[in-house]
């Protein structure tokens, strides 16, 4: 019998009345889905924005594929934390291909996932006894909290089982941070009492921004207390992980069809509950294929593992969701927070604070005024990453471990619009990469849409202070108006040399 798959089913009829509680619950899940899904990649073991990448696709596949009209998918704990404890053996010391596994990871169990609804195999949800899962869970839980005791005091984490970190944590009492003590537990007691009294409230989203506040008040990373650091803000690079063979994903295809096992019987069981409240009929099947397709997705676009989550499901089905609309608003404002991150959170709080301090409309005021205060300070930093070679395209560096670079050559790509506000900052940051070693710097024009006169003086300028150096200039790939404005500000005999390719302007160097 063939396999029906309707997509958006949960959007088929809507109406007009079902928009605003839809509204109202995607903001609630997005509030609780970023710091969580930071979280999970932490215990992951990849850097926290993969969780990020991963919401995103996972919460639009889903939707499109999936049977439940409540059910939240993102990066959840006992994936992560199996994600974690199946690559940490394959992969070593070598973080680049701990990331690229972890991505791989999720595309095998997307695989699977895919093959298993299509032929039809939701019949196994039957053999997965409660009690069984619930005993993998518990223990599973005490892996994952045993694993983050040492990041609560302040001290170094031991490898091993359970109990040999346990143990490692026993002969590390005597290094304790305090610091590092009393943020966490004040944290985690915003979290639960907040879950208790108010838990409409995102007790995550305030334990993030009180930690937020009391570092950068006591300037606590200064002394001792660790913190995630800088998130990069931007979209994920989709496609396949770089430096992955078809026999690693051969390795990978056993532990995938775990995680998938794990990840659709703790999906399922939150899908038919929410399910059974409003009235509608559960497809084993397409839960399997939505599963599927959200882990392809969230691997091809450089996340994690991800599974249906009951907590999350709890806070859309409790905020009033009626369709999968609500998990397409929290995806949306994920891609917001991706490309504004930090300067989100601190408008949200500027915000909040103003109402409550200074009443509802000053406190929109000011608001906004945050708001624009960030936008011209990130405008003013933009981001400048220096690009290596993969294959034949040009990408950042740091993004792709196997990109090839040389000593000789920078070859940099400011993603940003040049002008007076911006230039001087631009300017300084490509000096600062330049090395002894370095002959020749392309400035990759594609990702500047526009400059102005100041920003043209400034590369002028920048092409004399590297000359005085012996490094050459070149200029690839610009836009029309970038060309133009930089040719009416030429001076002298020599202008900067354009080319049309990056390659092209590599060997201008030569």
């Amino acid at each position: 019998m063939a396999l029906s798959i309707p997509v958006f089913e949960s959007l088929h009829g809507y109406r007009r009345a079902w928009l605003r509680p839809d509204v109202i619950a995607g903001l609630t899940v997005w509030a609780v889905l970023v710091p969580e899904a930071l979280a999970y990649a932490s215990i992951a073991g990849v850097p926290p924005v993969v969780g990020l990448y991963a919401a995103v696709p996972s919460l639009v596949l889903y939707a499109l594929a999936g049977s439940s009209r409540h059910l939240v998918v993102g990066p959840m704990s006992a994936t992560a934390a199996l994600s974690a404890a199946i690559i940490a053996p394959l992969a070593g010391a070598d973080n680049g291909r701990y990331i690229a596994l972890t991505i791989a990871l999720a595309i095998a169990t997307g695989l699977a996932g895919l093959l298993a609804g299509l032929i039809r195999l939701g019949f196994i949800a039957a053999f997965i006894s409660e009690p069984v899962l619930k005993g993998f869970i518990v223990g599973l839980a005490l892996v994952i909290i045993i694993g983050q005791v040492p990041k609560l005091l302040g001290v170094g984490k031991h490898d091993g089982n359970f109990f040999e970190q346990a143990w490692g944590i026993v002969t590390e009492l005597g290094e304790i941070q305090w610091r590092t003590v009393a943020v966490g537990l004040i944290s985690l007691a915003l979290v639960l009492a907040l879950r208790r009294w108010l838990p409409f409230v995102p007790g995550a989203l305030v334990a993030v921004g009180f930690g937020i506040v009391v570092v950068t008040v006591f300037g606590l990373d200064d002394k001792g207390v660790a913190i995630v650091g800088h998130i990069d803000a931007g979209l994920p690079t989709f496609g396949m992980p770089s430096g992955v063979s078809l026999r690693d994903y051969l390795d990978l295809l056993g532990p995938a069809v775990g995680v998938l096992l794990i990840g659709f019987a703790e999906g399922l069981g939150a899908a038919k509950t929410y399910a059974a409240k409003a009235g509608y009929p559960i497809d084993p099947n397409r839960e399997l294929l939505g599963l599927g397709v959200a882990n392809l997705g969230s691997g091809l676009s450089a996340g994690m593992v991800v599974n249906g989550s009951l907590s999350k499901t709890a806070v859309n089905g409790g905020a009033g969701a009626k369709t999968q609309l609500s998990g397409l608003v929290v995806a949306g404002l994920t891609v917001v927070t991706l490309l504004l991150l930090t300067g989100l959170f601190l408008a949200a709080m500027a915000a909040m604070l103003g109402v409550l301090v200074f009443d509802t409309l000053p406190g929109l005021l000011i608001g906004i005024g945050v708001s624009m205060l960030l936008l011209v300070y990130r405008a003013s930093q933009p981001h400048v990453a220096e690009l290596g070679k993969e294959g034949t395209l040009w990408v950042a560096a740091v993004r792709h471990p196997d990109a090839v670079t040389r000593p000789d050559l920078l070859v940099v790509r400011v993603e940003s619009g040049l002008f007076f506000a911006n230039s001087d900052y631009v300017k300084d940051q490509i000096e600062g990469l330049c090395t002894d070693r370095t002959r020749m710097v392309v400035l990759d024009a594609e990702t500047s849409p526009s400059v102005d006169v100041t920003a043209a003086a400034m590369l002028l300028a920048l092409r004399d202070t590297l000359a005085v150096r012996r490094i050459g200039f070149a200029i690839a790939r610009p836009v029309a108006q970038f060309g133009d404005a930089l040719g009416s500000a030429e001076h002298g005999d020599v202008p900067i040399p354009i080319h049309p390719t990056v390659a092209a302007a590599a060997l201008s160097g030569s």
